[in-house]
């Protein structure tokens, strides 16, 4: 039987401070850093919008055979309909969404950020959650991308509501 070398005692130490130092590069450091785990298993997607034209103020009433000569001023708010995805078994509350539009031409015109409740999405199934966006600069053309921003930079989490204490 061979007698045990000098390093032999060492073996299980060293399996072991291998796998505590692997995990604990797994887990999270901060809340912080949690919460942009459980962000990173969230997915968007845009369904679809609608543009809801509202008059800015109240048409004026006219003799039925006065033809209309000026238009009303309206404001335009789009509707989002987005299909929100969660793969993690800890649900968020709410989420930030990153939402772009853009142009005919595809260049960014605006860029968006909203929160929406996912408290009540399930693992697994995707939902679909609806979001206004009111006074939007819309012209025929313009189309909006929706996303899950991630990673997000730890100087901007402060612009994202799940950062916040309490978010």
């Amino acid at each position: 039987m061979p007698t045990p070398g000098p390093h032999s005692r060492s073996l299980p130490r060293a399996a072991l401070a291998v796998a505590l130092a692997a995990a604990a590069a797994c887990a999270p450091d901060s809340p912080e850093d949690r919460i942009a785990a459980l962000r990173s298993r969230y997915t968007a997607s845009l369904n679809s919008f609608a543009v809801e034209q509202t008059p800015l103020e109240p048409a004026a009433e006219a003799p039925a055979d006065t033809p209309l000569l000026d238009p009303i001023p309206t404001r335009d708010d789009v509707m989002l309909d987005v299909l929100v995805q969660r793969r993690s078994d800890e649900p968020l509350p709410g989420l930030t969404l990153d939402v772009t539009q853009v142009d005919g031409e595809r260049r960014e015109k605006r860029h968006y950020r909203i929160w929406i409740d996912v408290s009540q999405i399930t693992k697994g199934r995707g939902q679909s959650v609806s979001h206004r966006l009111p006074d939007v600069d819309f012209e025929e053309g313009d189309g909006f991308h929706v996303e899950v921003r991630h990673p997000v930079p730890p100087e901007e989490r402060g612009e994202y509501r799940e950062f916040s204490p309490g978010g």
